[in-house]
């Protein structure tokens, strides 16, 4: 019997021996195919201790959980989801649904459920938060996260249904003008790529150290941490709130470089916190066009550009595990049916883009009053209408006669048709003949249908939109009806500049009756109200910011024939918010 229990013994060791040889080549496998969850990196102290201390049984839990969680989803008990979510994430950090869900249920269900506008933003907060700083970095690899991150972004921040986007547009705004002090220029990032990595390696400039010695002695540590705001921002959010004689060694001439240097490094440091590689900011810029990162249009395409990235990555990999197997290459349609995924689809990744594209065409620049401060409106940037064709135009042939073709033309055909309405609007009738071209050449099936007892090829630019009007009027959205009526309003300081009085006083007087009809059917709702001094004052400071294209002559007239009180306000205007490098000298004003 000893024998023959010494004899298992040895056997039962012999066989875990073998096994153990087959467990670095199994995790290999595991590796090789994707098969294994990566490593978790960037996550609070709390998700690492339940990964390890629970083992298998996390899965078991979360699965409870899980189908706890679809119970008060059914009653409609949002907060109480959003604690077991909380919970689910923790135990299991891989399980990529659970932090896509808990993201949308922050963002737009338990959002709904909040009455005062101004309360719902913590919780759209909250959601982009949960995916950019731990769902994301607990599962890198994973597109569907990037994705849904880009989507709030877009469509609950950028977008117009919730009532309360303009808070969220302004918080964000306030938020990234903090972190950056500006827009967000490609110059600017620039420097923060240049900007050392480490408080010793800033240290190393001796001038910035004694800076930063005198600000200590003085009572302020500027790189001070409070998570990963250094307490420099204490200084920037308001200069008075730091001792006197630190405030003056800042705001001296001779430590001008210093100041810079230490500024620029505050704000990388911020920029690290927040997961924005200013490396991939710049590539942006450079594809698409100046983004103002105040503004949610840019993190949209910002995170939509990296999940496409996880998405390349995917079918790369699982391209080389079919050529391992034996199996025949996929094409484009075939990998996407295979798959099953939406999330897995590239299309996904291109709405979002283009999405942003457009908003930012049409609503897409922040409007400042004469101090600098932020109003709760936004205005066009044309400046993205070239970018926005060439992403149609690339997609179009991207997706020539397959499943997503007619969609993509669809909305080609509807933004030309806008560019042409909105160019009008603008008092830009080259422009708006260029685009009403375009779609004489790309997209005549809207024409002809329209003048089918006319040659529609004859048509201009002028009368087709004139004959939309009277049919818009009654459908067009709040950003819409705001482009409108600065368009007349433009119209009108146009002709009041060239002395054509009774037609300025129509186009003045069309966007008043406009703006009066917009505000009565909304029940002056505060949110979707429209101010008309406000859109008045915002398109005086626009044409003397040389954003309305008109000839320096014709700003030169209507300078004169301002009254004193805008003229100054303009002035201020152009002195505190006009960039240096959009200050030409065709674009300035006369001299009073």
């Amino acid at each position: 019997m000893r024998a023959k229990r010494l004899l298992l013994m040895v056997l039962t060791l012999a066989l875990l021996a073998g096994a153990g040889t087959q467990v670095e080549p199994l995790h290999r496998e595991q590796v090789r195919y994707d098969l294994t969850a990566s490593p978790v990196q960037g996550v609070s102290p709390t998700i690492l201790l339940a990964t390890t201390a629970l083992g298998a049984f996390r899965g078991v839990l979360v699965d409870l959980v899980w189908i706890r969680m679809s119970q008060l989803q059914e009653k409609g008990r949002f907060f109480e989801i959003a604690q077991l979510a909380d919970l689910a994430t923790k135990m299991e950090p891989n399980f990529v649904a659970v932090w896509d869900f808990q993201a949308w249920n922050m963002a737009y269900n338990i959002t709904a459920e909040i009455p005062n506008l101004e309360d719902r933003w913590p919780w759209v907060k909250q959601g982009i938060e949960l995916l950019r700083d731990e769902g994301i970095p607990a599962n890198p690899t994973q597109p569907e996260l990037y994705f849904q991150l880009g989507w709030i972004y877009v469509h609950k921040v950028g977008g117009e249904l919730d009532d309360a986007n303009v808070y969220y547009k302004l918080a964000l705004g306030i938020e990234m003008h903090e972190v950056l002090g500006g827009p967000g220029t490609k110059e600017f990032l620039q420097k923060v790529v240049s900007a050392p990595g480490t408080d010793e390696q800033l240290l190393d400039d001796r001038r910035v150290r004694e800076l930063c010695d005198a600000l200590r002695a003085a009572g302020f540590d500027p790189l001070a941490k409070t998570g990963d705001v250094l307490e420099y921002f204490t200084y920037l959010r308001n200069p008075e709130s730091i001792p006197g004689a630190a405030c003056e060694l800042l705001e001296s001439n001779r430590n001008a470089y210093a100041k810079d240097k230490l500024e620029v490094y505050a704000r990388a440091r911020r920029l690290e916190g927040l997961k924005l590689r200013p490396e991939k900011m710049i590539e942006l810029i450079d594809q698409y066009g100046p983004f103002d990162w105040r503004t949610p249009y840019g993190h949209a395409i910002y995170w939509a550009s990296l999940g496409m990235e996880q998405v390349r990555g995917v079918r790369k990999r699982m391209a080389m595990t079919r050529e391992e197997l034996g199996h025949e290459t996929l094409g484009e349609y075939e990998w996407v049916e295979t798959v099953q995924r939406l999330e897995y689809d590239p299309i996904q990744y291109d709405r979002v883009i283009y999405r942003s594209l457009r908003a930012l065409v049409t609503n897409g620049r922040l409007v400042y009053d004469d101090n600098g401060v932020l109003l709760s409106m936004t205005a066009p940037d044309y400046r993205f209408t070239d970018a926005m064709i060439r992403e149609y135009e690339m997609l179009m042939n991207r997706h020539e006669s397959k499943r997503y073709w007619e969609g993509i033309s669809e909305g080609y055909k509807n933004f030309l048709i806008k560019l042409v309405e909105d160019y009008y609007y603008e008092g830009d009738n080259e422009a708006s003949a260029k685009y009403f071209e375009m779609i004489k050449a790309k997209f005549p099936f809207v024409l002809k249908p329209l003048y089918a007892r006319e040659d529609w090829s004859k048509v201009t630019h002028e009368q087709f939109v004139l004959d939309r009007i009277e049919d818009n009027l009654s459908v067009m959205k709040a950003g819409e009806i705001r482009t409108f009526i600065a368009g007349q309003i433009s119209n009108s300081f146009y002709n009041q500049a060239i002395g054509n009085s009774k037609v300025a006083a129509r186009y003045m007087g069309l966007a008043q009756n406009v703006t009066k009809a917009y505000v009565d059917s909304v029940r002056k709702t505060p949110t979707f109200n429209i101010d008309f001094n406000q859109m008045r004052q915002m398109v005086l400071r626009d044409i003397f910011a040389g954003r309305r294209g008109f000839p320096p002559e014709v700003i030169a007239r209507l300078w004169e024939i301002l009254p004193q009180a805008e003229r100054l306000a303009i002035e201020q205007y152009l002195k505190q918010n006009l960039p240096p490098e959009e200050r030409k000298p065709d674009q300035q004003p006369a001299e009073p």
